[in-house]
């Protein structure tokens, strides 16, 4: 999969990773409407690829 091939699903499911990267890999199957298997396999290929290079916790600096 190549940055060119991104589908609507593809973005979708990155858009969600960005806005809450321990989503539960079920919510998101059915926000975008795949089975489980299949988004697991649309999230390997993402990584696969880099397009999705790892994942991080935002930490609040006033609390540490």
């Amino acid at each position: 999969m190549c940055i060119e091939k991104l589908d609507g699903v593809d973005m979708k499911i990155l858009k969600m990773l960005v806005e809450d990267g321990r989503v539960k890999l079920s919510e998101m199957a059915e926000e975008v409407e795949l089975s489980s298997s299949g988004l697991r396999r649309r999230v390997k290929a993402l990584e696969e690829e880099d397009v999705i290079e790892g994942y991080t916790a935002k930490v609040d600096p006033e609390r540490v």
